[in-house]
C-alpha cells in the first residue's frame, strides 16, 4: 500500500487578478498540477498571501503586503484528495487578525485545511489526517518576521513548544511531517538557525522536514536517515523585474510512504518553470533539470562540510547586507526625532 503526498513552495500574488492573462496563468497552473496529482492523497502548498484584507488593517512592517486572489486559492484547492495550505509564513498577518481569519474561512469554504496559524478562536498549527489507515501529523512553523502579535498570526519557531507538541503526538500517529518557513530570500543555502531547527525536528521525532521562503529551489540533506528539503522555490509568484531566473523555478516534492512491515518514505523532486512570455507552467527539460540538479548538488556538498558551509553562507548573505540595511534605516527613521 502506498500513500502519495506532494508539496510545492510559495504561492502568492502581490495584486488582485484583474486581466485575462492573469486568469490564464491560474488556469495553466491548475492544469499543470492536475496532470501531476491524479493519484495524490494529500497536496500541500504554502499560501503566502492574504485572501481578503483591507487597507486600514495593514500592519506596520517592512516590505510588500501580499494578497492572494480568491480564484488562485480556489484553483489550488482542487489538487489532491486532501488539500493543505500552510499559513506559517511572513505574509499571513499582513492585514492583521481580520485578514488572517478571512483567509482561513475562505480556504475552508473550498475544503482546504490550514496549518501553521494561530487565532483567538482556534489553533490551526497542525492537522492529523487518516490516510489509508495511517495517521499523519502535518505541522508547520515560521520565523518571526512581522507575522505574529502573540494572539494571532503564524505558529512561530519555538523549541519548547515544538518539543512538547511532537513528543505528545509521536505515539499517537504513524508519521510526522513538519514544514518550516525561514532562511534568507534568494540564498540557496539554509541559514544556520534554520538548519539547526530542522535537524532538531528530526531529533525529536519528525519523519520529514520541508522548507520554503527563499523563493528558489534549495539544498537538501539526509540527517539521521531522514530527509530535510530546505526550499522548494516558488510554487507560483508572478515574475518580478528585480528577481533573477531562479524566481520562476519551482519544485514538486513527491513523497511516497510505502506501508509494509517496515514503513519507508521515498522522495523524488521534479523541477518546473513558469514562462512569463507564454504564461505557461512546464516541467524543465531533461538538460535544464540536470543542470539545476548539478548546481544544487554542489551546494549540498558544501552543506555537508561545516567550515565550507559557514564560509559560503557568509559570502552569499554579505551580498544582501546593503539591501537590508537600507530598508531598516528607512524604517527606523520613523522613530527618530528631528534635532531641536
Amino acid at each position: 500500500m502506498k500513500i502519495n503526498i506532494k508539496f510545492i513552495g510559495d504561492v502568492g500574488h502581490l495584486h488582485e487578478l484583474k486581466t485575462t492573462s492573469d486568469l490564464e496563468v491560474v488556469n495553466n497552473l491548475r492544469s499543470f498540477f492536475q496532470s501531476k496529482t491524479n493519484s495524490t492523497d494529500v497536496f500541500c502548498w504554502n499560501l503566502e498571501g492574504v485572501i481578503g484584507g483591507i487597507a486600514q488593517d495593514k500592519i506596520d512592517k517592512i516590505g510588500p503586503y501580499s494578497h492572494c486572489d480568491i480564484r488562485l486559492a480556489e484553483a489550488m484547492s482542487t489538487l489532491g484528495n486532501k488539500n493543505i495550505a500552510n499559513l506559517a509564513n511572513k505574509h499571513c498577518y499582513d492585514f492583521g487578525y481580520r485578514g488572517l481569519e478571512q483567509t482561513i474561512n475562505y480556504i475552508g469554504d473550498f475544503g482546504t485545511l490550514p496549518i501553521g496559524a494561530i487565532t483567538k478562536k482556534t489553533t490551526n498549527a497542525h492537522q492529523i489526517l487518516d490516510i489509508k489507515g495511517k495517521k499523519i501529523l502535518f505541522i508547520s512553523f515560521a520565523e518571526h518576521e512581522f507575522n505574529n502579535d502573540k494572539t494571532y498570526g503564524a505558529n512561530l519557531i519555538n523549541y519548547r513548544s515544538a518539543f512538547s507538541t511532537i513528543k505528545y503526538f509521536r505515539d499517537e500517529v504513524d508519521f510526522i511531517i513538519a514544514q518550516i518557513h525561514g532562511g534568507v530570500e534568494n540564498v540557496v543555502l539554509p541559514s544556520p538557525s534554520f538548519r539547526e531547527f530542522a535537524r532538531f525536528l528530526i531529533d525529536i521525532g519528525s519523519d520529514l522536514v520541508v522548507g520554503h521562503h527563499s523563493h528558489m529551489p534549495g539544498t537538501y540533506e539526509k540527517y539521521k536517515n531522514r530527509d530535510i528539503f530546505y526550499s522548494l522555490g516558488n510554487g507560483l509568484f508572478l515574475p518580478h523585474k528585480k528577481q533573477g531566473n531562479s524566481w520562476n523555478l519551482g519544485t514538486i516534492l513527491d513523497v511516497n510512504i510505502i506501508s509494509s512491515d517496515t514503513d519507508a518514505i521515498r522522495c523524488r523532486l521534479t523541477y518546473y518553470k513558469f514562462n512569463a512570455t507564454s504564461q505557461k507552467v512546464r516541467e524543465l527539460s531533461f538538460r535544464h533539470a540536470e543542470n539545476l540538479k548539478d548546481n544544487i548538488e554542489k551546494y549540498n556538498k558544501i552543506l555537508s562540510c561545516e567550515p565550507a558551509y559557514q564560509k559560503q553562507f557568509a559570502e552569499l548573505t554579505s551580498l544582501l547586507k546593503s539591501k537590508y540595511q537600507f530598508f531598516l534605516t528607512i524604517y527606523m527613521m520613523r522613530y527618530i526625532s528631528d534635532p531641536p
